[in-house]
């Protein structure tokens, strides 16, 4: 059964409804042409995972933006994951950049009394983090260019009707592949192609 959003981009949420979801970074900065920002946003995408339990289709990171296709499941829907999403990975970039101190980390994490049964999940996250800077810092030093991060407001999203095979394999092919509609290598690292382990199976 489909629900309507109350704000003003009237989104539709459906039971079982497949999401096709687009974010972009703030003036189309291209932060991830940077690996290890790469990196830390499929960190935040595992994270998120895990956290919000929804089934991933499959992605493709570009370095002004990514695409999902997603699969809400239980009480969560799109605005939810998309709002942790974004939330979370523009604390840890910051705290990766150095634009906030390490303690908004972890606190934003620790919300709404869940700790007891995430806290293994946010321990070893946080350890990838600090892998992550390590890296960071051992090549750019603490002078770098790179500004404080910030996505977009909002982002895009295309509901997937349940009749319409064409539209699910139209938007999965030019998740997977949108790398090559903007140029970049035929061996782009960051789609979804080269995570199998991170991609749930559906029938459709």
């Amino acid at each position: 059964m489909a629900s309507l959003h109350r704000n003003s981009q009237k989104r539709i949420y459906q039971e079982n409804g497949i999401y096709f979801v687009t974010s972009k970074t703030k003036d189309n900065f291209l932060y991830f042409k940077e690996e290890i920002l790469c990196e830390l946003w499929l960190e935040e995408l595992r994270l998120c995972k895990k956290i919000k339990r929804f089934e991933l289709l499959a992605f493709c990171l570009l370095p002004d933006h990514f695409h999902l296709l997603v699969l809400p499941k239980g009480k969560e829907n799109i605005s939810r994951i998309m709002q942790f999403m974004k939330r979370h990975f523009t604390r840890s970039a910051n705290w990766l950049l150095g634009h906030t101190h390490v303690g908004d980390i972890r606190e934003c994490r620790l919300q709404g009394g869940k700790h007891e049964k995430i806290e293994n999940i946010i321990n070893n996250h946080d350890q990838k983090l600090k892998t992550l800077k390590t890296k960071f810092l051992q090549k750019h030093g603490s002078n770098h260019t790179f500004p404080k991060f910030s996505w977009q407001s909002s982002f895009h999203d295309h509901l997937i009707r349940d009749e319409n095979e064409t539209d699910y394999h139209n938007h999965y092919e030019y998740t997977i592949y949108n790398y090559l509609k903007h140029g970049l290598t035929e061996n782009w690292k960051y789609t979804s192609l080269n995570y199998p382990e991170l991609i749930d199976e559906i029938l459709v």
